[in-house]
């Protein structure tokens, strides 16, 4: 993990730092000294690169219709389709390294969305998942994923967690400090962060 300070910006420079070949990892910003107090704290920080890109016009259907109906499609689309398929390989892969044998964790997936997550991730333990869509909620509860709620980054997240999750998520908050303090704060000493952007 390679860190720098970027020009002009109070904020910390974090970047995926491997001997990948392009596309690599887009870089994300936190709180300048959030990481380093993390992991003085025992915490790990892991960031998630997407190395595959999309094919959006496969992704075209998905912006018609209700929510409800685009989440819908949206779990097949999750389901299948190449690039979600290859995303979770890799992430599960880097989940795999860091939590190895580990499956009595407490977990939250922020940012949940229709659930895609919730199962795969359920092999480690306890999985909560907070939306900001009442849709998606609701779409959850239908797909038997009972432990998801109403809530934002953005709120109180809870404390004790073994695990925070935020898949493709970060890009789409506007106080994204405030959010990564909260997840920051929501783990339990030794937890893991995992952060992922669109490649």
């Amino acid at each position: 993990l390679a860190q720098q300070r970027v020009p002009g910006d109070p904020r910390l420079q974090v970047r995926l730092d491997q001997h990948h070949d392009p596309p690599r990892a887009a870089p994300l910003l936190v709180p300048a000294g959030a990481v380093q107090q993390h992991q003085a704290a025992g915490g790990q920080v892991l960031l998630g690169a997407v190395l595959v890109r999309a094919d959006h016009a496969a992704a075209d259907g998905v912006r018609e219709g209700s929510q409800v109906h685009r989440g819908r499609q949206f779990v097949e689309l999750e389901r299948d389709h190449f690039w979600f398929v290859g995303r979770r390989r890799i992430f599960f892969a880097l989940l795999e390294q860091q939590l190895g044998a580990r499956r009595d964790l407490q977990i939250l997936d922020v940012g949940c969305g229709a659930g895609g997550m919730i199962e795969p991730m359920s092999r480690f333990g306890h999985v909560r998942g907070i939306d900001t869509e009442p849709e998606m909620v609701k779409l959850c509860h239908e797909r038997g994923f009972e432990d998801v709620r109403l809530g934002s980054a953005t709120e109180g997240l809870g404390a004790g967690h073994d695990l925070v999750t935020l898949f493709d998520t970060i890009e789409h908050v506007r106080e994204e400090g405030l959010a990564l303090r909260n997840c920051f704060d929501a783990l339990a000493p030794g937890g893991l962060l995992f952060v992922s952007v669109p490649a």
